[in-house]
């Protein structure tokens, strides 16, 4: 599917992407905004901590391997620090072990392997951030779970 028909339908997110490859930021930062998302994007896990310190996304997409701390460590930190972000681990390893022990752990709410198919990871970040807003009583199109539109 063309990434110019996927859905936009949905609250504006804060998102917050983490990887030490500045192709990969560049090509999530633009598909994300592309679905009015509000994108920030830092090189590694010690710049994330930093931004995190003083700013609460809604969402953070962070690399697994990084060169400073992995994003396993930067999830470690924000699980301490009582970080609400909804966590999602990419990788460029297809590791099922990784990917269980991540999940069951609880570091991470989601996990994506690199290379990602652009429909597929729209609809899990979006999942995930809905989710997340069904927790707190807000839906996924600007409504409450009740189905009344927010102002």
């Amino acid at each position: 599917m063309p990434t110019d028909v996927l859905p936009t339908d949905v609250l504006p997110t804060d998102v917050l992407l983490v990887d030490d490859d500045d192709d990969v930021r560049r090509t999530l930062r633009r598909f994300l905004e592309r679905r009015g998302w509000r994108v920030t994007d830092v090189g590694s896990a010690t710049e994330a901590m930093n931004y995190l310190a003083d700013h609460q996304p809604d969402l953070v997409v962070s690399d697994y391997d990084m060169p400073d701390q992995g994003g396993l460590d930067l999830f470690q930190w924000m699980r301490a620090e009582k970080c609400t972000a909804v966590r999602v681990l990419l990788t460029g390893h297809a590791d099922l072990h990784l990917a269980l022990h991540t999940l069951n752990r609880g570091l991470a709410d989601r996990f994506i392997t690199k290379p990602w198919e652009e429909v597929a990871l729209f609809e899990i970040l979006r999942d995930s951030v809905a989710r997340r807003g069904e927790k707190a009583g807000i839906g996924v199109w600007g409504k409450n779970v009740e189905g009344e539109r927010l102002a």
